[in-house]
């Protein structure tokens, strides 16, 4: 007869060498005699050849075309029982890793351990394509067997659209009507962190600038350094002579207004656009009744052909109805009034209040008409001045006297400031 029995043992050990192990029974009769018998069994070690799984992302997984920073994270997995060590981390765009304290070269995995580090860097690129890097880790076991596994990141480049500001600026705001030197600024900013062209700088005025003055289109526009000026701005001037239009809806000239617009295209051929504008007023020379009567040294000295073809001196006590044909009912507008009494006429809400605030501009635009000639545009002449304010003064309508009178004001209130007159 036999017996059997089993017994389950963990076994381990290096590869190359064997477990052996001898089993003894020992076996007596009823009389007491005994007997010993002994086998052995062997177990062989096989080699575990050592097997890792590495994990690599990103972290953000799209960026800007311009660049950002991205977080990579790596992990280094050991998918066997055995301890493994270390021996090498690289990335094939980072190149050799340095990992960090419990994860770098020479760190020992235990069985089924990982471990993790992280890496910041920059990343750029044109858009659409994306940055795809590659992150191998190399270890080995105690038997120098080595074992290697990769893995991929990727971080997608999004399109950055061009961006800019125009300005433009005048060398000054107004000019005489007659006509002025004005130098208008251009200046085109890339805004955008990525690199442009100015391809095109137009006017609404003066149309295509390059070529006029010092603009020359296209220009190469560097990123912006978030300040205007340097390699990411571009700056022209043109000079041109405004002179004044008159304005058909009222007295005075219209404005000089225009807009410039600036283009750009950025490497991905998208184009944007961005506008300023500018105004330049017209201004004539012409003073009010107030400068005139507190100036009288000033008053030019000239003769008028009046109404009644007499010839008449213009002096501060020349008769006011000696120069204007003032009708006899206006009886406000006494036969001794001068020219500077009228300078002082306080106006009233009659027809003949009408006609005192008609003559006030009027003399100060007589003056004004002598004194500063075409400078001055409310009228052709003296005379044309005169016939107008006789008319309006005869024709019975409070309204075209007062009309007259707006009108007249408007232009008295002119320039101000150095005599424009050479020698004078």
């Amino acid at each position: 007869a036999s017996c059997e029995f089993t017994v389950t043992q963990w076994i381990a050990g290096d590869y190359g060498t064997d477990h052996v192990n001898v089993f003894t029974a020992i076996a007596s009769d009823n009389e007491g005699n005994a007997d010993t018998a002994t086998d052995d069994a062997t177990v062989t070690f096989t080699d575990v050849l050592p097997a890792i799984t590495v994990i690599k992302s990103a972290n953000p997984t799209s960026v800007p075309e311009t660049g950002a920073n991205v977080t990579y994270t790596f992990q280094v997995l050991n998918t066997t029982t055995e301890p493994v060590t270390i021996t090498a981390l690289s990335d094939d765009k980072f190149g050799t890793l340095a990992g960090d304290d419990d994860c770098q070269v020479g760190a020992v995995l235990g069985a089924n351990a990982s471990c993790t580090f992280s890496l910041t860097k920059w990343v750029a690129g044109d858009a659409p394509n994306s940055h795809v890097n590659v992150f191998t880790a190399t270890v080995k076991d105690d038997e120098g067997n080595t074992g290697s596994a990769t893995d991929d990141a990727t971080v997608v480049f999004t399109d950055v659209l061009p961006s800019l500001t125009v300005t433009k600026t005048a060398s000054t705001s107004s000019v005489n009507f007659l006509g002025g030197s004005v130098t208008f600024t251009f200046t085109v900013w890339n805004t955008s962190k990525e690199a442009a062209t100015l391809t095109s700088l137009t006017d609404t005025v003066f149309g295509n600038l390059s070529g006029k003055g010092t603009c020359s289109v296209p220009q190469t526009l560097a990123a912006s350094d978030a300040v205007s000026g340097g390699a990411d701005t571009y700056t022209c001037t043109y000079t041109t002579t405004l002179k004044g239009t008159l304005n058909q809806n009222g007295p005075g000239y219209v404005n000089h207004y225009n807009v410039v617009t600036g283009t750009v295209t950025d490497d991905d051929n998208n184009s944007a656009s961005a506008s300023d504008d500018e105004t330049v007023t017209f201004t004539w020379w012409g003073r009010t009744p107030g400068y005139w009567k507190n100036w009288p040294g000033q008053w030019p000295t000239f003769s008028i052909t009046n109404w009644q073809n007499k010839t008449v001196a213009v002096t501060t006590k020349t008769l006011v109805r000696s120069v204007f044909n003032v009708p006899t009912s206006y009886t406000c507008i006494k036969s001794t009034d001068t020219l500077m009494t009228a300078l002082s006429y306080q106006g009233g809400g009659t027809d003949c209040g009408a006609a005192q605030n008609l003559l006030r501009a009027a003399v100060s635009g007589l003056l004004n008409e002598a004194y500063y000639g075409a400078e001055y545009p409310a009228f052709d002449s003296v005379n044309a001045l005169i016939n107008a304010v006789n008319a309006a003064l005869n024709s019975g309508s409070r309204q075209l006297m007062i009309d007259l009178m707006i009108y007249l004001n408007y232009y008295n209130n002119g320039d101000h400031g150095t005599d424009p007159r050479p020698g004078v």
